[in-house]
């Protein structure tokens, strides 16, 4: 593979997982679902596998809307396998206030929780989508 398709992969790829982070903090469920594949699977800590774009639609509609978030998306290693796939591992650091969702802004509090997503890309008719999605807590809650 030359140096110029993967990196074009890598950069669709790395726009995919900030388009997740926005859409998730912004309760866009369009927005986030466009990033994951039709039949796309997602893996959070302590909840059963979510399989494909409707069981993802509706835990993300399900979501308390009370509550305002931000992801923070650092340490983004992506992995060209072939033209059509690619890995990547990237670092969130989640903040969240309960009940400012309306308002928008919260006093300043240490994060809630910080982890990681191991995903796997695929190339679609429509471009890169995320095909599947782990998410693991490395830190979590307060002592």
């Amino acid at each position: 593979m030359d140096n110029d398709l993967r990196s074009s992969i890598e950069a669709a790829c790395t726009r995919l997982l900030v388009q997740y982070a926005r859409g998730i903090d912004l309760y866009d469920a369009d927005m986030v679902l466009g990033v994951f594949t039709e039949d796309a699977t997602w893996q959070r800590p302590g909840n059963p596998l979510l399989e494909g774009r409707e069981e993802i639609r509706s835990f993300l509609v399900g979501r308390d809307r009370t509550v305002l978030t931000r992801h923070v998306m650092t340490n983004l290693l992506l992995d060209s396998v072939d033209a059509d796939h690619a890995t990547g591992v990237s670092y969130y650091t989640g903040y969240n206030a309960d009940g400012y969702g309306d308002i928008g802004t919260a006093p300043t509090r240490a994060p809630f929780s910080m982890g990681e997503y191991l995903d796997r890309f695929r190339r679609t008719d429509i471009g890169w989508r995320i095909a599947h999605r782990e998410t693991r807590h490395v830190f979590h809650g307060s002592d």
